[in-house]
């Protein structure tokens, strides 16, 4: 599935492009792309201030997209997520429960936390969880799907960029 250690850019500069889409959109600067056998399968950015919908994170707008097209709920083999930021443990369930192969992600959820204590405030909330995806798998999610192969902090620095721009 995913060469070791190997993930593509150019599907996470994707992703990150995206993610910048939907920022200008006025909503949160997340992308996530579903790739397989070299071609993009589905895309999507953040979607929860303009659908109002909690659940509208950019790997799940994805994830039900693929489902949708491919007109099952789990995926054909060799589907990799990319996603600009580590997924909830709502979205690592969705990726594990529709069988994404990989899973590559850009800033960590210790980066999502910083940054939102850092623009917390009276009118200003952000939410994270204080556990990585790959503690969350191995915790929760293993045995439902054992071969999800995780990469993290992939163009880190680029994906951190989009909470500062």
């Amino acid at each position: 599935m995913l060469p070791p250690g190997h993930p593509d850019p150019k599907w996470m500069r994707e992703a990150i492009r995206i993610a910048n889409e939907s920022r200008e959109r006025g909503d949160y600067a997340f992308g996530a792309v579903l790739v397989r056998d070299g071609k993009i399968l589905t895309a999507s950015g953040n979607k929860v201030i303009t659908y109002r919908d909690p659940t509208g994170h950019a790997e799940l707008n994805c994830l039900r997209k693929a489902a949708m097209r491919e007109g099952h709920r789990h995926l054909k083999p060799g589907a990799i997520l990319y996603t600009t930021h580590a997924p909830c443990p709502m979205c690592l369930g969705a990726c594990v429960w529709i069988k994404v192969s990989g899973l590559v992600y850009g800033a960590y959820q210790r980066d999502i936390a910083a940054w939102g204590k850092e623009h917390a405030g009276p009118t200003y909330t952000w939410r994270s969880v204080s556990v990585e995806p790959e503690e969350m798998y191995r915790q929760f999610l293993w045995e439902a799907h054992p071969d999800l192969e995780i990469v993290g902090g992939f163009l880190a620095d680029e994906c951190r960029a989009l909470f500062h721009d």
